[in-house]
């Protein structure tokens, strides 16, 4: 899954397609004949991966409507940005767009209805044999100027893909016509493919009972076992809000007519820049940005909590973006929706700096660990601590350097520490673009969360 078939110059020609951690103790086929809307059964999870509910479906078949329309969203320096995304059916705009979670084997329609002044299209990375309206999808020309990579619709029109869900793994969608400018607009979502395979039944009789109903595999590989409490999606993006005000006005439908001039000002994960992506998902000040994008562990340990997280990476932007988690490593077992195999072997790797290229996707599993024996109260740390007086405190910090410990803090801080949790960040390591239009710290900035292992304060026991 590439994105060769882009043929734009310089760096806007590789904006084609385009998802924590420093510790805060210092800081704190057929046309729609009428509208669907998928229902909602319950409010979404606070955090994780909010799957988006099928128009309707049976065994084995998934069925949803998209709807290319025009938004808003908010920035935390107080902006506000013209955006274009996919709607789920009727549903209020939102960006990214709906994530769309099948099973390997199922097969899926998915309906757009393009209410854009443009023509527009949904393209499914990695996936093949798409139809569309029953025959096969394929790139459209307008005489010999390729027009979109695969069959569109154009404005009022409606279009409906179907395809057989591949292999388990992440997988991107977004606009094949001008990816320059529509994916850029917000044209772009996520496909998480789950296996049919359980995991081993006498491994999980193996599990603490409050673990063993989570447990799930990410691929067809018992290797890939990872906590379904756990999950998360980092879908990292970039705009150019000079680009979106064009857009808004009417000056620009092409990106030829932007040529020259795109600059990168925002950067998004889940649609947020920090310190929005901390926020939970359906955050009521984000209406039009439901997801949220930190992750919450608790504490490795092999007998009561063996599962790592799992953490989805998906890349649309301009350039590789190298995503740093502070705590621990991450151990990347897939990308582009394929497990990190060589024949049998596993070529799956503990990684400093998770790479995501633009228009690829990566799996890792993540476990945060305590490597210092640990250090608790009863078993301090070998030096001094600093003096009151010495720190810098952040809302977040306990007053404590021990997990699940709780310390006085200096009076001018508001603690919103619940239960001596830890927090990391986790972020880009280009730093200019963990930024928002160039102030540090926002942009593809977030954190990780560390509850202590089985707490009753922390709603974990």
């Amino acid at each position: 899954m590439t994105a060769s078939t882009r043929t734009s110059a310089g760096h806007r020609g590789r904006r084609i397609a385009t998802a924590g951690v420093l510790a805060l103790a210092a800081f704190g086929g057929a046309t729609v004949s009428s509208p669907v809307t998928p229902s909602v059964a319950a409010p979404p999870p606070s955090e994780g991966i909010v799957c988006t509910n099928p128009s309707n479906s049976s065994a084995g078949h998934k069925n949803y409507v998209l709807t290319a329309r025009e938004g808003v969203i908010q920035m935390p320096d107080g902006n506000s940005v013209w955006m274009w995304s996919y709607a789920a059916g009727n549903g209020a705009f939102q960006y990214p767009g709906p994530v769309l979670c099948p099973t390997a084997g199922d097969v899926v329609t998915v309906t757009l209805r393009n209410q854009l002044p443009v023509r527009t299209s949904a393209q499914f990375y990695g996936i093949e044999g798409v139809q569309a309206n029953g025959i096969a999808a394929l790139p459209q020309f307008d005489g010999t100027v390729l027009r979109s990579l695969t069959s569109d619709v154009a404005p009022g029109g409606s279009i409906t893909y179907s395809f057989a869900a591949p292999k388990p793994g992440t997988y991107l969608y977004q606009s094949g016509n001008d990816p320059e400018l529509q994916v850029e607009m917000g044209l772009v979502g996520a496909m998480i493919v789950s296996p049919l395979a359980l995991p081993d039944p006498d491994v999980v009789a193996g599990l603490p009972p409050a673990e063993a109903g989570f447990a799930r595999l990410a691929y067809d590989d018992q290797a890939t076992m990872y906590s379904a409490e756990h999950e998360y999606l980092l879908m990292l993006t970039e705009l150019d809000p000079d680009l979106h005000y064009a857009v808004e006005e009417g000056l620009v439908l092409s990106s030829e007519d932007y040529a020259g001039t795109y600059h990168p000002r925002y950067f998004m994960l889940n649609g947020r820049s920090f310190p929005d992506t901390v926020a939970p998902n359906g955050a009521a000040w984000l209406p039009n940005q439901p997801y949220g994008a930190m992750a919450h562990v608790e504490p490795y340990d092999a007998v009561t909590n063996p599962l790592p997280a799992l953490i989805r990476y998906v890349a649309v932007g301009g350039e590789s973006y190298p995503f740093h988690p502070h705590s621990n490593h991450e151990k990347v077992i897939a990308k582009d929706g394929r497990r990190l195999l060589d024949g049998p072997a596993d070529l799956s790797a503990e990684r400093f700096a998770i790479v995501v290229e633009p228009g690829s996707t990566v799996d890792a599993l993540f476990t945060w660990e305590h490597v210092e024996d640990p250090y608790t109260q009863a078993n301090p740390i070998p030096v001094p601590a600093p003096e009151g007086n010495n720190l810098t405190e952040g809302d977040l910090y306990s007053g404590s350097p021990y997990l699940g410990a709780q310390g006085n803090l200096n009076p001018e801080t508001q603690g919103k520490n619940v239960c001596g949790e830890y927090y990391h960040v986790a972020h880009n390591h280009n730093l200019s673009e963990a930024t928002n239009y160039g102030a540090a710290f926002g942009g593809h900035f977030t954190l990780i969360r560390v509850d202590p292992a089985d707490s009753t304060n922390c709603g974990n026991a």
